[in-house]
């Protein structure tokens, strides 16, 4: 996020690490631009274990009372509403519940079992931004209208209908609990699923413009080892950059630059790129 746009399309440089800080552009051609965004779309690929934790969680969330169910369902809680969007949620902003084939990228895809969860996240910081860029009344966090949208990726209509099954009853996963099917509080994948585990993450934004932003995120274990760094990464942020950086987007209303990190943690990759649709034609990445 950069001033009013939520891209940073910087393309200016040769993919290397311009001032030794371990931060890379992609891209290339002398192309830099910036735009305010429409929509997310997300999708993900993963290979991996819950732990008895999050299945606890989800079982204590799924018993919760009515109203905490209301709140699950409703997708702007946490805000992050459209400013000149009325008339209910749009298809980008409500749940998925089956199989689909996602136009733009291609490709089928299925509803993701977090998404109810991720969207809100997004959702909360899209928010979080316009409430820090108040002061400004052009700065409207991601985009005034942002939207988003995530789902897993599937290899082919067949895989995807049989993804968008329902889940368990929360019966019949206490039941396979108590028999040791699935793991209990305390419990988790072993040392040598996790090295077998990754995750792949496909993400196509397109900008009030017309411009498509594509950026991949792949690396191993999502659930242990790969989240670990980022949390590691989060707070090992150098205190005097971080404290640059906040001085800075406060003095300019806006959120801090957000660009691809190359050389972030080995396992961590990222690509990047940038594609300008012609007007008024329909485009599939």
């Amino acid at each position: 996020a950069q001033a009013r746009s939520g891209f940073d399309g910087d393309c200016g440089g040769d993919g290397g690490d311009d001032d030794g800080d371990g931060e890379s552009s992609y891209g290339g051609g002398g192309d830099s631009r910036t735009f305010d965004v429409a929509s997310v779309r997300a999708l993900l690929q993963f290979n991996g274990r819950l732990s008895g934790g999050t299945m606890a969680t989800g079982l204590l969330l799924d018993h919760a009372d009515a109203r905490a169910q209301a709140v699950r369902r409703e997708a702007f809680a946490l805000g992050g509403a459209p400013l000149h969007v009325a008339g209910g949620l749009r298809p980008i902003d409500a749940e998925p519940t089956h199989a689909e084939l996602e136009q733009t990228m291609g490709v089928w895809a299925a509803p993701f079992w977090m998404s109810s969860i991720s969207s809100r996240v997004v959702r909360r910081s899209h928010e979080l931004f316009r409430q820090a860029a108040a002061t400004d009344p052009a700065a409207v966090g991601y985009g005034a209208d942002f939207g988003y949208r995530e789902m897993a990726f599937a290899r082919d209509e067949t895989v995807a209908n049989a993804m968008a099954r329902e889940t368990p009853s929360t019966e019949q996963r206490e039941r396979l609990i108590a028999r040791g099917r699935l793991p209990a509080p305390g419990q988790g994948p072993s040392a040598e699923t996790r090295a077998r585990s990754f995750f792949r993450t496909f993400v196509l934004a397109q900008g009030s413009n017309g411009e498509y932003a594509f950026v991949t995120t792949s690396g191993g274990d999502p659930g242990y080892e790969e989240t670990s760094k980022i949390v590691a990464e989060c707070l090992n942020e150098r205190p005097g950059r971080a404290a640059a950086r906040v001085a800075a987007a406060r003095a300019a209303a806006a959120p801090p630059p957000l660009r691809p990190r190359r050389r972030a943690h080995p396992g961590l990759r990222a690509g990047h790129a940038l594609h300008q649709a012609a007007a008024g034609a329909g485009h599939r990445i």
